[in-house]
Protein backbone atom coordinates (compact mmCIF):
# COMPACT_ATOMS: atom_id res chain seq x y z
CA UNK A 1 0.00 0.00 0.00
CA UNK A 2 3.08 2.55 0.41
CA UNK A 3 4.45 1.80 -2.61
CA UNK A 4 0.93 2.55 -4.22
CA UNK A 5 0.21 6.18 -2.18
CA UNK A 6 4.15 6.50 -2.66
CA UNK A 7 4.06 6.82 -6.80
CA UNK A 8 0.43 8.36 -6.55
CA UNK A 9 2.30 11.26 -4.38
CA UNK A 10 5.43 11.79 -6.40
CA UNK A 11 3.63 11.95 -9.62
CA UNK A 12 0.92 14.44 -8.44
CA UNK A 13 3.77 16.58 -6.86
CA UNK A 14 6.44 16.25 -10.14
CA UNK A 15 3.93 16.11 -12.66
CA UNK A 16 4.65 20.10 -13.42
CA UNK A 17 8.06 19.29 -14.84
CA UNK A 18 7.22 18.36 -18.18
CA UNK A 19 4.97 16.56 -20.14
CA UNK A 20 7.55 13.70 -20.87
CA UNK A 21 7.89 13.37 -17.06
CA UNK A 22 4.31 13.47 -16.42
CA UNK A 23 3.51 10.55 -18.65
CA UNK A 24 6.25 8.82 -17.17
CA UNK A 25 5.04 9.24 -13.70
CA UNK A 26 1.35 8.27 -14.62
CA UNK A 27 2.56 5.09 -15.43
CA UNK A 28 4.14 4.67 -12.06
CA UNK A 29 1.15 5.97 -10.65
CA UNK A 30 -0.97 3.70 -12.65
CA UNK A 31 1.39 0.44 -11.85
CA UNK A 32 0.99 1.43 -8.20
CA UNK A 33 -2.78 0.94 -8.46
CA UNK A 34 -2.84 -2.51 -9.98
CA UNK A 35 -0.23 -3.76 -8.19
CA UNK A 36 -2.15 -2.51 -4.95
CA UNK A 37 -5.16 -3.85 -6.03
CA UNK A 38 -3.74 -7.62 -6.84
CA UNK A 39 -1.99 -7.76 -3.56
CA UNK A 40 -5.13 -6.68 -2.15
CA UNK A 41 -6.87 -9.50 -3.06
CA UNK A 42 -4.26 -12.34 -2.61
CA UNK A 43 -4.90 -12.27 1.45
CA UNK A 44 -8.63 -12.26 0.93
CA UNK A 45 -8.78 -14.98 -2.07
CA UNK A 46 -6.84 -17.15 0.04
CA UNK A 47 -8.20 -16.83 3.84
CA UNK A 48 -11.85 -17.74 1.97
CA UNK A 49 -10.61 -20.67 0.59
CA UNK A 50 -8.68 -21.44 3.28
CA UNK A 51 -11.89 -23.87 4.98
CA UNK A 52 -12.76 -25.01 1.51
CA UNK A 53 -10.89 -28.29 -0.77
CA UNK A 54 -11.22 -26.24 -3.78
CA UNK A 55 -7.29 -25.80 -4.31
CA UNK A 56 -8.28 -25.38 -8.45
CA UNK A 57 -10.56 -22.90 -8.01
CA UNK A 58 -8.27 -20.70 -5.67
CA UNK A 59 -5.95 -20.75 -7.68
CA UNK A 60 -8.05 -20.14 -10.66
CA UNK A 61 -8.94 -16.79 -9.06
CA UNK A 62 -5.38 -15.73 -8.08
CA UNK A 63 -4.36 -16.81 -11.88
CA UNK A 64 -7.13 -14.18 -12.77
CA UNK A 65 -6.43 -11.62 -10.74
CA UNK A 66 -2.25 -11.77 -11.77
CA UNK A 67 -2.87 -12.03 -15.20
CA UNK A 68 -5.34 -9.01 -15.61
CA UNK A 69 -3.08 -6.62 -13.19
CA UNK A 70 -0.19 -7.61 -14.80
CA UNK A 71 -2.07 -6.74 -18.34
CA UNK A 72 -3.40 -3.34 -16.58
CA UNK A 73 0.01 -2.50 -16.13
CA UNK A 74 1.51 -3.89 -19.15
CA UNK A 75 -0.88 -1.82 -21.48
CA UNK A 76 0.12 1.41 -19.86
CA UNK A 77 3.95 0.79 -20.81
CA UNK A 78 2.88 0.81 -24.79
CA UNK A 79 2.65 3.95 -25.71
CA UNK A 80 -0.19 4.32 -27.70
CA UNK A 81 -2.36 2.64 -25.27
CA UNK A 82 -0.77 5.20 -22.47
CA UNK A 83 -1.90 8.19 -24.55
CA UNK A 84 -4.99 10.12 -24.09
CA UNK A 85 -6.67 8.77 -27.00
CA UNK A 86 -7.11 5.71 -24.71
CA UNK A 87 -8.26 6.98 -22.12
CA UNK A 88 -11.11 5.07 -22.17
CA UNK A 89 -9.96 1.82 -22.43
CA UNK A 90 -7.60 1.94 -19.74
CA UNK A 91 -10.61 3.12 -17.71
CA UNK A 92 -12.83 -0.21 -18.93
CA UNK A 93 -9.48 -2.61 -18.00
CA UNK A 94 -8.80 -1.37 -14.67
CA UNK A 95 -12.86 -1.85 -14.47
CA UNK A 96 -12.53 -5.20 -15.65
CA UNK A 97 -9.37 -5.47 -13.05
CA UNK A 98 -11.63 -4.34 -10.27
CA UNK A 99 -14.74 -7.11 -11.25
CA UNK A 100 -11.72 -9.41 -11.60
CA UNK A 101 -10.94 -8.80 -7.94
CA UNK A 102 -14.39 -9.06 -6.70
CA UNK A 103 -15.07 -12.36 -8.70
CA UNK A 104 -14.12 -14.61 -5.76
CA UNK A 105 -16.75 -12.71 -3.64
CA UNK A 106 -19.63 -13.20 -6.31
CA UNK A 107 -18.32 -17.37 -6.06
CA UNK A 108 -18.31 -17.57 -2.24
CA UNK A 109 -21.75 -16.03 -2.11
CA UNK A 110 -23.68 -18.31 -4.35
CA UNK A 111 -21.85 -21.64 -3.07
CA UNK A 112 -23.07 -20.97 0.49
Amino acid sequence: MMTCLGMSATYHLFRCLGKEEEDRLALFDYGGIAVLIMGSCYPAIFYSFACQPVFGTRNMFLTIITTSSALAFLSLCNKKLASAECRGFRGVLFGVLGISAMAPLFYLDNIR
